[in-house]
């Protein structure tokens, strides 16, 4: 069996939480899992 995964990093920005927050649904369809979840 193969896995792929993408990871999205990016920097602590209050401008950029604002552009992630604008655009929620697509970011939790294309990353569901979000931070601790991702270690684990």
């Amino acid at each position: 069996m193969r896995q792929v995964a993408w990871l999205l990093v990016m920097p602590e920005n209050s401008t950029l939480r604002r552009k992630v927050a604008a655009h929620k649904s697509l970011f939790e369809k294309a990353f569901p899992m979000r931070g601790v979840a991702i270690r684990t």
